[in-house]
């Protein structure tokens, strides 16, 4: 395996699904066992309306009980996007040590009727066994 060799340096993990948003909503566990670091992956597609989708990166030690990250275990800073935000991309490194991870969205603003194609993924790097598939 080489240094260069991003692909087999890394694993991704849908938390959430790409689909046109109008409320809060949580991602789906993924879990960091194995893997030295993570970062989260926020992607928009159209923004139609709605005047902010907040996001939030939420960590746990069981996969049941979450909360937030706090702000110094993160790399970044969690995103808003609003209608400005077609197309976008954020990224936020995570650099807690709890098992569990997910990206959600905490809260939406403006009352959206069509909303906001959004999703996120988690990339785990630093596998203790490696290369990855």
């Amino acid at each position: 395996m080489s240094r260069r060799d991003l692909v087999s340096n890394i694993n991704a993990a849908i938390t959430l699904a790409p689909a046109a948003r109008t409320a809060a909503a949580d991602g789906s566990t993924v879990d960091l066992t194995g893997y030295e670091m993570a970062a989260v992956v926020i992607t928009s597609g159209t923004i139609t309306d709605g005047s902010g989708y907040v996001f939030e990166v939420q960590h746990s030690d069981n996969g049941s009980d979450w909360e937030a990250v706090p702000d110094d275990e993160l790399v970044g800073s969690e995103p808003t996007l609003t209608a400005s935000d077609d197309n976008a991309v954020r990224k936020i490194g995570y650099r807690g040590r709890r098992r569990y991870l997910r990206a959600s969205i905490a809260s939406v603003t403006g009352s959206p009727s069509t909303g906001g194609v959004l999703s996120a993924v988690v990339l785990r790097g630093g596998a203790r066994v490696a290369p990855l598939s």
